[in-house]
């Protein structure tokens, strides 16, 4: 049985690093939760459910493609610590009114290792049929969520996590 947006495509990553960067982020907090792991989504949770397997795209074949295209092996780089402390420009729900405090890693994909494995998933969305104007593999804002207070945001939501998400600089040390 398919649990509604349990179906994805993530780039795992090492915990650790980010670990650290959470303890740094919630010294000055306090309030913050983390899922105790690190990832950058690739295909996301409504991406699948709502456009793809619609189309016939099954979660398999996303993963086949990562695979081949050996998605454990992309590089990314940090640009900065990204943070949201705001209310949603329109809760659907009584729950989603109120501030939300919400701090990720934005990375670039600056060989475009990501993209291209989106950018296959699209090609095979198009050969089953899937309306073009539905998926666009571009529209693709990696980052790492490091820890939020109430719940994780997301662009259904209003909040874009891309360069225009930037709140700190980082600096990194080996």
């Amino acid at each position: 049985m398919h649990t509604p947006f349990g179906s994805y495509l993530q780039q795992t990553l090492d915990y650790a690093p980010f670990s650290d960067l959470f303890k740094s982020i919630n010294a000055t907090t306090g309030t913050l939760q983390t899922r105790g792991e690190a990832h950058v989504t690739v295909v996301t949770p409504p991406e699948f459910d709502r456009v793809l397997k619609p189309a016939g795209v099954t979660i398999e074949e996303i993963d086949d493609i990562a695979k081949q295209a050996n998605i454990q092996l992309s590089r990314l780089t940090p640009v900065c610590v990204g943070r949201f402390k705001g209310s949603l420009p329109n809760p659907k729900v009584d729950a989603d009114k109120g501030t939300f405090l919400l701090y990720s890693l934005v990375v670039a994909d600056e060989f475009g290792e990501l993209l291209a494995i989106r950018k296959r998933v699209f090609e095979l969305y198009r050969q089953r049929g899937g309306e073009g104007a539905l998926f666009q593999p571009e529209s693709f804002w990696p980052h790492v969520t490091i820890g939020f207070d109430r719940r994780d945001l997301f662009v259904e939501d209003g909040v874009y996590k891309g360069i225009n998400f930037c709140y700190a600089h980082i600096h990194l040390v080996d």
